[in-house]
């Protein structure tokens, strides 16, 4: 594909999903350095879908159904933050995320969204019961690692669902041609 045949709204999308991947990498390391995301890196991953979604011509209907999902996720995430497991910010997180993804692109997501979180769960299981590695990691990667190893430790699961949304990317409905030439190969 020429820079010719690719027209501005291709562009437009390719930008809106640059915003997207870009504030999904922030979450992550965001998350994974303080274990806190600001409110705004959902807010912007949710707006950048509005003119994505109508450069691509969505309808009304395909816009409902993606924002329909996100509210589910988002009562998912609140639900898992009411019991303890996520925070406030990882729930935003998940639904700005999932408000890019079609309702048959959910399964795989959370199933990505789960098996990183668990991954990062145990990575961190270890790091607090290894005594070398835990202080290492406490003092400079990590400074939210608790110095004890007993009680509970936070699992940054930001990170998890922003491995999730970038692993999920080219299956995106809303991909325009032009990124969906490039990562395909």
């Amino acid at each position: 594909m020429t820079a010719e045949v690719i027209d501005a709204g291709q562009w437009g999308q390719a930008t809106c999903v640059a915003v997207y991947a870009g504030g999904l990498v922030y979450a992550a390391w965001s998350d994974g350095r303080s274990l806190e995301i600001s409110n705004r890196v959902p807010i912007i991953i949710a707006a950048a879908f509005g003119p994505a979604a109508l450069l691509a011509g969505f309808d009304v209907s395909s816009t409902l159904a993606h924002l329909s999902l996100a509210l589910a996720l988002l009562a998912a995430g609140a639900g898992l933050f009411a019991i303890g497991i996520f925070g406030g910010a990882d729930a935003k997180l998940l639904a700005a995320a999932g408000l890019w993804l079609e309702w048959n692109a959910v399964g795989p997501f959370l199933f990505i969204t789960a098996m990183a979180g668990g991954g990062i769960a145990l990575i961190v299981l270890a790091a607090t019961r290894f005594e070398p590695l835990r202080r290492r990691l406490a003092g400079r990667a990590l400074p939210w690692l608790k110095a004890d190893a007993g009680g509970e430790q936070p699992i940054p699961y930001g990170i998890a669902i922003a491995a999730a949304g970038l692993v999920m990317l080219p299956k995106l409905s809303i991909l325009p041609p032009l990124l969906r030439d490039i990562l395909a190969g």
